[in-house]
């Protein structure tokens, strides 16, 4: 130990503790005051020959000062293994007010809750509302303070004029919600939730529609079934396909007529259809028509319930961008439904871990998560500034180059005509299968 290291300070409430000459100190020591206050020096500038500029920030709050001190000032450094950490700590699952200082060093959580009002107003983050803002000019009236912390809230970062930042970052979810918690999400949760959070919720409600959906046309080929209709051939393109022989609206709207009617069919119907048993007829119609009118109420209660709650924040908040990919075949990204190249059937999944994200930076991460076996491109209808590598699709090698090329040049008069059109690949000199828009179906390259 030097006989400089060996001086000693006297603080107050503290006591005698080892010092060293201010001109020795560095950016990132800590320094102790009286009574214990610690600060972490950020920047430190000669002003003259004898004295040093100090900037230093308080490790509990966050604020910057400057101190003008001589070289030869004895200063209490605290040892490397006292060291206080910056601010308090805080888990994700908190909200967490923050303070920036105007040197850049890290953010500094002052307070923490479960609430806003706790990580701001509470007994231990009581200083960041009462004190820092209002130092500030950002809380020095009741209704400034509630409009800085409202802001933040919200997801601002808020500046002071003398450079400070202040924030206050959002719980972290740590696992992905359950479908029992978005049927029952109410708008305050929502309030405080990032995009990518409150598109998770959006994507489980979507694969509840989707099922309910299925379970519903379902529902309503089984009220055909218990009117005892059977299905019709007709003419579709070049072939037939097989139809119910009326509108569903018309089956449904028989199907209540006879069960007010208490109708039921003749003996011979009934018997070949296996009701011979008293009111089958009925039992039957009347399940049918229940299951139905049960789905249907399912899909109400998530519309006018949960669904119209994030579509409210999401209109309240103006929007953020979405993605979703294409689950067909060699899909593609689009921006929503609402893409020309997508049909009602068309399956797509949300992509919530890239919502309110710009969409060059949100494509990487697409990319990454793309379905097996192929890669997923820009739709050029969502995204027409979308970079060529982004929207033209990546030959597997295994695939023949041929593949989804025009196939029409390649074809006699006669294959063109045919139902199930086939044609010879120019680059195999294989016999390949033709789409309807006559491109070469995919196909491996010969072995």
């Amino acid at each position: 130990m030097t006989m400089q290291e060996s001086q000693t300070t006297h603080l107050q409430g503290v006591g005698r503790v080892p010092a060293v000459p201010a001109e020795e100190l560095k950016p990132g020591d800590q320094l102790m005051y009286n009574y214990g206050s610690v600060y972490q020096i950020a920047k430190i500038e000669d002003v003259s020959p004898k004295f040093l500029k100090i900037y230093e920030m308080n490790t509990r709050t966050g604020e910057l000062y400057e101190r003008r001190a001589k070289k030869t000032t004895l200063m209490a450094r605290v040892p490397e293994d006292r060291r206080s950490r910056l601010g308090v700590e805080a888990p994700a699952t908190d909200y967490r007010a923050q303070v920036c200082s105007p040197q850049g060093l890290d953010w500094v959580t002052v307070g923490h809750g479960s609430t806003v009002d706790e990580a701001t107003m509470g007994y231990q983050a009581e200083y960041f509302a009462t004190s820092i803002l209002r130092n500030h000019g950002l809380g020095g009236h009741h209704d400034t303070m509630e409009a800085s912390i409202t802001a933040m809230t919200e997801g601002a970062t808020l500046t002071a004029a003398d450079g400070h930042s202040f924030r206050i970052l959002r719980p972290t979810q740590t696992t992905a919600p359950t479908l029992a918690e978005t049927l029952a999400i109410r708008p305050e949760q929502l309030m405080n939730l990032t995009p990518t959070e409150i598109d998770r919720y959006n994507a489980l409600l979507a694969g509840e529609l989707s099922r309910l959906a299925a379970e519903t046309e379902r529902a309503t080929d089984g009220v055909y079934r218990a009117l005892l209709w059977q299905k019709t051939s007709e003419r579709h393109g070049r072939g037939y396909r097989q139809v119910w022989p009326t509108s569903f609206d018309k089956a449904e709207r028989t199907a209540r007529e006879h069960l007010a009617s208490g109708y039921t069919p003749d003996k011979t119907t009934r018997v070949r259809e296996g009701l011979t048993a008293p009111g089958a007829y009925t039992k039957q119609l009347r399940a049918a028509v229940g299951l139905l009118d049960s789905l249907r109420m399912e899909l109400r209660i998530v519309t006018d319930g949960p669904l119209a709650v994030l579509d409210d924040e999401f209109r309240r908040r103006g929007g953020w961008s979405r993605m979703y990919l294409c689950l067909s075949d060699g899909g593609h990204v689009h921006e929503g439904r609402s893409c020309p190249s997508i049909g009602p059937r068309t399956p797509l999944r949300w992509l919530p871990e890239v919502s309110g994200m710009e969409w060059r930076e949100a494509y990487q991460r697409v990319i990454r998560d793309a379905t097996a076996g192929t890669e997923a491109i820009m739709c050029t209808r969502c995204y027409p500034d979308a970079p060529t590598e982004w929207t033209e699709r990546q030959t597997p090698e295994t695939e023949c180059p041929g593949s989804r090329t025009n196939a029409w040049d390649h074809m006699t008069e006669k294959e063109r005509r045919l139902y199930s059109k086939r044609g010879i690949c120019p680059e195999c000199k294989k016999g390949v299968s033709v789409t309807s828009t006559y491109k070469f179906r995919k196909h491996d390259r010969p072995q």
